[in-house]
Formats: C-alpha cells, structure tokens, sequence
C-alpha cells in the first residue's frame, strides 16, 4: 500500500491526511454540478499538485504537499497562538473594543458560480466595494443584486429571519447561504426595507 501524503488547501488552511481525505472533502463541498468536474476524487488534487496536463487546480481551490517538518510547525503555531497565558495568571484577557459601524449600508446577494444553482450568500456591509473584494477570496463570488438601506444590520436580521426556512445548514457555509429563488431573496429584501 502506498503512503499517505498529507496535503494542505492553500486558500483555506485546511491540512488532510491524505489526498483521498482531500479528494472527499472537495466532494462534500462541493458536488458535481453544470459548472464543476465530475471527478472528485485523491487522483485530481493529485494531479493539480504536480500539474498534470495544465491542472492548477481541484475542486477550485490550490494544494501542496506539506511534509512532516512543516505539519509540526503549522500544529506548534496554532498552539501557540492560544491565550494560555492568561489561565497561567489567572486572570481574564483584556476587552477588545467594541467598534460601532454606521447603520446605513447594503443589503447583498452574491453568487458562488463553484455552489449548485440557487445557493446564494445574503449579507450586509457598510463597504460593498470592500464586501465584493474579500468575497472574491473566498471563491468566484459575483454580486447578483444590491440594495442601500438606512441600517444594513436590522435589514439582514429581518432577511435571514424571514428566509430561514432556505438556510443551508449542512457543511461550513456558515448562516448566511440559502438554497433560495433569487427573485424571492430580492423581494424580501425590499420587503424588509
């Protein structure tokens, strides 16, 4: 039997075991769909790793192989990067500031061309021009529609509370994707302003 090979996801962080571990977390991400490959398997982040026939990428994300050195320095920094310190002194970390944004800002839909049809992302920013290049990031993120609103938050609230039957709740696409008509997302959104 061949060794494993542990590889890391480069836009992500996340570290697999193995390639087949890497091969079934981008199926599980993300299914084949109209704009997605079939194979999901060990073989095509393998061949993104090493090339093969123009492959930069599987599952649209970048790996590496990581070796046994840089696997102990990645676990070391993530420990050490805990607030230990403050059990050992016991005393409490110190407060972070609050930051008070202002309440007038965008309601969004933006699209994930790499999600199954109908899934979109619902937020909202006082910086949609800075929304739009962080979520770029993530992935191919396109802004489907946008709405100025005089308090983004409340709106969202309201959004995400009325649309919470559509909420995707499986994976870690966190609480603002919904599987949704996107003509029904706009409509709540305007409704909610």
């Amino acid at each position: 039997m061949a060794q494993k090979k542990r590889v890391r996801c480069i836009e992500t962080g996340d570290v697999f075991d193995s390639l087949t571990e890497a091969g079934r977390w981008i199926g599980h991400h993300y299914p084949p769909g109209p704009n997605s490959h079939s194979e999901s398997s060990h073989s095509s982040v393998s061949k993104a790793i090493i090339g093969y026939r123009g492959a930069k990428t599987a599952g649209g994300y970048n790996w590496e192989l990581i070796n046994e050195e840089t696997y102990r320095q990645l676990n070391a920094n993530e420990e050490e990067s805990l607030p230990k310190i403050y059990k050992k002194l016991k005393r409490k970390p110190p407060k972070q500031e609050k930051v008070d944004y202002p309440p007038e800002g965008y309601v969004y839909i933006f699209r994930n061309r790499w999600h199954p049809d109908g899934v979109y992302k619902i937020g909202s920013t006082d910086d949609l021009k800075g929304r739009r290049a962080t979520a770029r990031t993530w992935g191919p993120y396109n802004c489907e529609f946008y709405l100025e609103v005089s308090n983004c938050k409340l709106v969202e609230s309201k959004v995400h509370e009325k649309l919470k039957g559509f909420l995707i709740k499986d994976g870690d696409l966190g609480k603002e994707h919904f599987s949704v008509d996107l003509d029904k997302a706009k409509s709540v959104i305007r409704e909610a302003a």
